[in-house]
């Protein structure tokens, strides 16, 4: 009979947690930091599931290099002057070898493959629900000295900077504008989204604690991706019209939805329609 794919996660997710609840007993009163006990961690799930070296050393030589940070588990958020920097090098422009890392290019050539997805240029919207005196929230902000913009025509609304975020705060939602330098790195158009959102909600937790204020409705948020953008990573079609010097724009009936892009030189096939990209 077939095992039951539950209860090889279920002993999967066993192991790891016996794995940590260990470590955190050995090293309890010895004084050692976190980081040890994470690194402790890594290396014994490393050893139980016969995973390979590769990837720590992947996440490790990009950490060094500025290029990714952690923002949750499982999260990394990308610099994208950092990595931009890191590509033209790549290419043999610049000719600048980094001392910590034996061979840094070697180990970023693994993780940046040919059509991974960048997901970039998101925008959320979220609804509120009627809060009590959030017509006031303007004489909130001014009494607790918190900066804004005013925004809005034929409404009143204020923009706040969360952690280089945009937030406007409206009568009926909250927009999250992530800045230009936001990226998440996934194999699938998803993933990156599914990172983004991750991303999101921080940053809402953030606006919340700020405000005082819960913006949940029956205990979850009533959001939806209002702009996103996605492009494939080293796409060949891309490489060609890039090494020609050539340009491609494909338009509907909506409006400009795909286009070759270099600029971080990643030799990236976009879809950049804010709706259907």
């Amino acid at each position: 009979m077939a095992e039951n794919p539950s209860n090889g996660l279920e002993r999967t997710i066993g192991v790891i947690q016996a794995t940590i609840e260990d470590l955190k007993i050995r090293f309890e009163g010895f004084g050692e930091t976190l980081s040890k006990i994470e690194s402790k961690i890594g290396t014994k799930i490393e050893e139980n599931f016969k995973l390979g070296t590769e990837n720590s050393y992947d996440l490790k030589a990009l950490k060094i290099e500025g290029i990714i940070k952690k923002i949750g588990k499982g999260v990394w958020e990308v610099n994208e002057e950092k990595l931009k920097e890191y590509s033209i090098r790549n290419e043999g422009m610049i000719v600048k070898k980094s001392s910590a890392v034996a061979e840094p290019d070697k180990a970023h050539s693994r993780v940046f493959t040919m059509d991974s997805v960048r997901g970039h240029a998101f925008q959320f919207i979220l609804k509120i629900h009627k809060l009590r005196n959030w017509n006031r929230r303007r004489e909130y902000l001014d009494k607790n000295n918190i900066e804004y913009k005013k925004v809005g025509s034929n409404w009143h609304g204020e923009r706040i900077l969360i952690d280089g975020h945009k937030v406007w705060l409206t009568p009926i939602s909250i927009v999250v504008y992530f800045p230009n330098f936001k990226s998440f790195m996934g194999k699938t158009a998803n993933d990156t989204k599914n990172y983004a959102i991750y991303e999101f909600k921080r940053v809402i937790s953030k606006v919340e604690a700020l405000l005082r204020v819960s913006f949940r409705i029956s205990n979850n948020y009533k959001f939806k991706v209002s702009r996103q953008h996605y492009a494939l990573i080293k796409n060949t079609l891309a490489k060609q019209y890039d090494k020609k010097g050539n340009k491609l724009f494909c338009y509907t009936e909506q409006g400009l939805w795909f286009i070759i892009d270099n600029s971080y030189n990643l030799h990236e096939a976009e879809t950049v329609h804010p709706d259907t990209g």
